[in-house]
């Protein structure tokens, strides 16, 4: 059975994620933690409530076999890059290799049809 939810409610809820409403203040948060069988999990959140936001963390580690963990617990084994993914559109990999290495990429392979490309964030 589906929850009904004041239309203020939504309308209030909406507005505040848009920036509508003064005073929302929104952090960006990184929680570190294990995973079942022990395995690095990194969580990037964003959040006006960070109280309410690791509360909720814990509650999804606990629940399902794992434990958040300290900062640096985990972070050291993540590296951040960015990823782009071109359609092939029948470029081969070499025609594209040159100009995205003179561009700044690090890195191309092609996964099924189409190109992924590795770059600094």
């Amino acid at each position: 059975k589906a929850a009904n939810m004041p239309m203020d409610n939504i309308e209030r809820a909406i507005k505040k994620a848009t920036g509508e409403v003064e005073g929302a203040n929104y952090l960006e948060l990184t929680y570190e933690g294990y995973g079942p069988g022990g395995i690095a999990v990194l969580v990037e959140s964003v959040t006006d409530n960070k109280n309410r936001t690791v509360a909720e963390i814990r509650h999804l580690f606990s629940k399902y076999g794992g434990a958040l963990g300290e900062s640096g617990s985990v972070a050291w084994m993540f590296e951040r890059k960015g990823i782009i993914s071109l359609p092939q559109q029948g470029k081969s990999e070499d025609d594209l290799m040159e100009l995205i290495l003179e561009a700044g990429a690090e890195n191309i392979l092609l996964e099924e049809e189409y190109f992924e490309i590795t770059t600094a964030v």
